[in-house]
C-alpha cells in the first residue's frame, strides 16, 4: 500500500514538472520581442557655453563642444573636424545675441577683417552717420539697438503779400520782430541706432560714456530715400533725435502740418488780426497773408 502511494506520489510531481515545463515553453515563446533601437549617429557642433551678446568675440569660455544628431545637421552648422579646440574652429564676432547651448551658425560671425557694421545692415539698408551731442540725441541716453525718430529743425523763409508797399514793409519789420522762423518735423520714423561714435554694442552698465555729453556721432540705419533724407536735412537745418519706447513701431502721417514757433506763439495771429483790421480787410478785402516757406501760415 506504501508502495503505490509512492509510486503515484512520484508520478504526480513528475507529471507537474513536465506541466511546469510546457508552460514555460508556451509563455516563453508568446513573449513580444523587444524591438531594437536603432543608435542614433551623432556629432560635435560649436554651441554656446554661455549668453553670448552682439559684438563680443568667439573664445574658448563662450563656446563649446557639443554632440548633435547627424540627421538634425542644418545649413551653417559648424561641425568639430577631429580633436579640433573650439579656438580653432571659428574666429570672430557675433552680429547677433546667441543663448547657452545655441548652435553657432557661420553666417552670425564675422572674421576680425570684416565690417561688423555692415553685417548687421538689413538687406536693401544703408548706414548713415549723423552728428550728435546731449542735446540732439535725447540726453545722450541713445544707445546702439535703440529705436528713434529723426526730427529736423530749420529756419524758413517768412514772405508778406501786400498789395500796398508801404503796408508789406511795415509788416515785413513786424514780423521779422515776432516771428522767428523756425520750423519743427519729423522726417524719419522708427529707425534703428546701429552704433553710437565707435560703439557698436549696447555700453555695460557701468559704462558711462553714452551719458557724458561727449557724443559725436549717431550711425543710423535707413533705405536710400532716408538717406536721401538724412543728406538733405544736415544741410537744412539740426537733426534731433527722439528715443522711442520699447517695442513702439507706431507710425503718423509725416505730411501733417509742419511745427512752427508761428503755430505756438499766439502773438502772430494777434499781429495779423490788428494789421488786418487797421488795414480795414475783411473776408473779401485786401488782407494780409503771411507765407512761410511759400505755403501760407495763416
Amino acid at each position: 500500500m506504501n508502495k503505490n502511494l509512492l509510486i503515484a506520489f512520484a508520478g504526480a510531481l513528475l507529471i507537474a514538472i513536465l506541466v511546469a515545463m510546457l508552460m514555460s515553453t508556451l509563455l516563453g515563446g508568446t513573449k513580444k520581442k523587444q524591438p531594437r533601437v536603432a543608435e542614433v549617429k551623432r556629432i560635435e557642433i560649436l554651441v554656446a557655453a554661455k549668453p553670448i551678446a552682439i559684438g563680443q568675440y568667439l573664445l574658448d569660455d563662450n563656446v563649446k563642444w557639443k554632440p548633435w544628431p547627424e540627421e538634425a545637421i542644418f545649413p551653417g552648422a559648424i561641425i568639430r573636424k577631429g580633436n579640433q579646440k573650439t579656438s580653432e574652429a571659428k574666429e570672430g564676432r557675433v552680429v547677433r545675441a546667441f543663448v547657452i547651448d545655441e548652435p553657432i551658425v557661420s553666417s552670425a560671425v564675422i572674421s576680425g577683417e570684416g565690417s561688423f557694421t555692415a553685417a548687421r545692415l538689413e538687406p536693401g539698408m544703408r548706414a548713415v552717420s549723423i552728428k550728435a551731442n546731449a542735446t540732439t540725441a535725447a540726453g545722450g541716453l541713445v544707445r546702439p539697438g535703440d529705436y528713434v525718430d529723426v526730427i529736423m529743425v530749420y529756419k524758413g523763409n517768412v514772405e508778406v503779400d501786400s498789395a500796398d508797399e508801404a503796408t508789406k514793409k511795415y509788416l515785413e519789420m513786424i514780423s521779422g520782430m515776432n516771428i522767428d522762423k523756425t520750423g519743427a518735423q519729423t522726417i524719419l520714423q522708427n529707425v534703428r541706432v546701429l552704433a553710437v561714435d565707435q560703439r557698436e554694442k549696447p555700453a555695460s552698465s557701468d559704462d558711462k560714456s553714452g551719458a557724458s555729453g561727449k557724443l559725436k556721432t549717431v550711425t543710423l540705419e535707413v533705405d536710400t530715400r532716408g538717406a536721401e533724407k538724412l543728406a538733405a536735412g544736415v544741410k537744412a537745418g539740426t537733426l534731433h533725435l527722439s528715443l522711442r519706447s520699447l517695442g513702439d513701431t507706431s507710425r503718423f502721417d509725416e505730411k501733417r502740418p509742419a511745427t512752427t514757433d508761428a503755430r505756438m506763439i499766439l502773438i502772430d495771429d494777434e499781429v495779423l488780426e490788428q494789421a488786418n483790421k487797421s488795414l480795414g480787410g475783411g473776408a473779401n478785402g485786401g488782407g494780409v497773408r503771411i507765407y512761410s516757406g511759400g505755403v501760407p501760415a495763416q
